[in-house]
């Protein structure tokens, strides 16, 4: 079981060194040289093994860059969800409310990379037919120095991922991450954690893929606008987020989502200054929606 309390704690040690607000990722996370090297070492003993080996795999030394890129990464993927999910509301306000929900879901989708990176799991693309997936704060096969983490690097060659592969790993990484109740308040009976990976992206494969695949009589009628203002109430009461055949499930979860990614990001940031002004600027870009809010588990506070 991992536990957010101890990621969080492991993460004030690679905080960037960015004043905020902080810039766009230099690279991607493949991109970086120290993991590219650590990468090329893998494939070339993997194209020479006959089966897969967790001491191969696990790399306990600093990887340079790594876990600081990975929490840029982090977060710009949160204001990057933030930003489509207005983007969203704007196309469902101008009328285009079948096509607003393909947007929806691109921001859930950037929400959920942005959630798993904050737990410390990130996916990269190697080939059209393999990825790497990378956890950052995997346990560690020996005891760790004084001056080391006590967490190591775990590289693990997998399938291409795709959009199903995405969504099976953060449900599986979901569901066995323990978060303090204070950070998500559904933590121990989330509806997510119910759901079949297919259902995260049922309605976006039936809207791209299908002929057939339109939600509303929008196509060339565009003078129905929709109200999202009760948006928040909605995400916060769990509507619409057990019926992922429901056309307004990609907005609930997208939201949800969100509202995750900056409970955890608040919850690093109670500790770091510049976490929490990153936390804050998400909130400051939401209050312009039309529900006014990036986190809908804080409005169960006030």
């Amino acid at each position: 079981m991992r536990r957010w309390e101890d990621i969080r704690q492991s993460w004030l040690d690679y905080i960037p060194r960015h004043d905020p607000p902080w810039p766009v990722p230099e690279h991607e996370i493949h991109e970086l040289p120290s993991l590219a090297a650590e990468l090329k070492a893998l494939v070339d003993v993997d194209s020479r093994a006959t089966k897969r080996n967790v001491d191969r795999e696990t790399i306990e030394y600093e990887v340079e860059g790594l876990r600081v890129g990975v929490l840029l990464q982090a977060n710009h993927l949160v204001f990057k969800a933030a930003h489509v999910l207005r983007a969203m509301a704007a196309e469902s306000n101008a009328g285009y409310r079948t096509w607003s929900r393909s947007s929806a879901y691109q921001s859930a989708v950037f929400a959920s990379q942005g959630i798993l990176a904050l737990l410390g799991v990130v996916l990269i693309p190697e080939s059209r037919k393999r990825d790497y997936q990378i956890d950052i704060w995997a346990p560690r096969r020996k005891a760790a120095a004084p001056n080391e983490s006590l967490f190591a690097v775990r590289i693990i060659p997998r399938p291409f991922a795709g959009h199903k592969g995405l969504w099976s790993l953060f449900h599986h990484v979901l569901c066995a991450t323990k978060v303090d109740q204070r950070v998500w308040p559904h933590a121990g009976n989330d509806i997510l954690k119910k759901l079949d990976t297919a259902d995260f992206y049922g309605i976006r494969h039936r809207l791209h893929y299908r002929v057939t695949g339109w939600l509303y009589d929008d196509m060339t009628d565009v003078s129905v606008r929709e109200d999202l203002s009760t948006l928040a109430e909605d995400v916060l009461g769990l509507f619409y987020l057990d019926k992922p055949e429901d056309g307004r499930f990609p907005v609930s979860l997208a939201l949800h989502l969100l509202s995750l990614a900056l409970a955890l990001l608040t919850s690093l940031g109670t500790e770091e200054p510049k976490v929490s002004t990153e936390a804050e600027r998400v909130r400051q870009w939401m209050e312009g929606s039309p529900w006014g809010c990036a986190n809908v588990f804080e409005l169960r506070r006030t």
